[in-house]
């Protein structure tokens, strides 16, 4: 660990392919960064330069201009992103950089917007240029709604049925649905559109 003046020593092995992972303590402006194909051959003075954190932030929005709330915004850089609070704003420390952007909900999230239980959708944008502190916002997709009765074979509704339908995943897509019918045996849930 560097000290308050960031000064750090270390010993090795000789090796002339090292990677050094910087991991620095929070609220510091700095991103975890990894450098990689260090020569450490021979006794080496290295100043490591971290890398500096800009802040993607915006709004996500259903396919009704909703903001949504509880939506997880990741980049595709390791980071765990953010996840939009209840007006549907998120912000992600990254670096300079060219992202894609997957969007996911997750079941022990809840949401203001008519949504699947859980979705993940890779990605939803990709080719987004960092290099300063830059406002992104993003549309989901609009999700079909399943709807209808539970009943027995003569039709008499049977109410508290759990009505699942599996993680699904296609080419870019994660969707899984559930929902409990009332006691009049109705049900409704929200899954990305799909047609196999």
């Amino acid at each position: 660990i560097s000290d308050s003046t960031g000064a750090y020593s270390l010993f090795l092995v000789p090796y002339n392919n090292y990677s050094a992972n910087l991991i620095p303590p929070s609220g510091e402006g700095v991103l975890n960064t990894t450098i990689s194909s260090l020569d450490v051959s021979v006794d080496t003075d290295l100043n490591l330069i971290l890398d500096s954190t800009l802040t993607l932030s915006g709004t996500v929005f259903d396919s009704n201009g909703i903001p949504a709330s509880g939506i997880h915004v990741v980049p595709n850089n390791g980071s765990l992103g953010g996840v939009t609070d209840s007006s549907g704003q998120y912000s992600i420390g990254v670096a300079s950089g060219t992202y894609s952007l997957t969007v996911k909900k997750e079941s022990y999230n809840s949401t203001n917007i008519d949504a699947p239980y859980e979705f993940w959708i890779t990605p939803l944008v990709s080719g987004v240029s960092v290099t300063s502190n830059t406002t992104l916002d993003l549309q989901l997709p609009a999700f079909v709604e399943l709807s209808g009765f539970t009943t027995d074979s003569n039709g008499v509704a049977v109410g508290n049925v759990r009505v699942e339908i599996p993680n699904r995943n296609f080419t870019g897509y994660r969707s899984e649905g559930l929902a409990i019918s009332d006691s009049t045996g109705a049900y409704s849930l929200f899954l990305v559109p799909y047609n196999n």
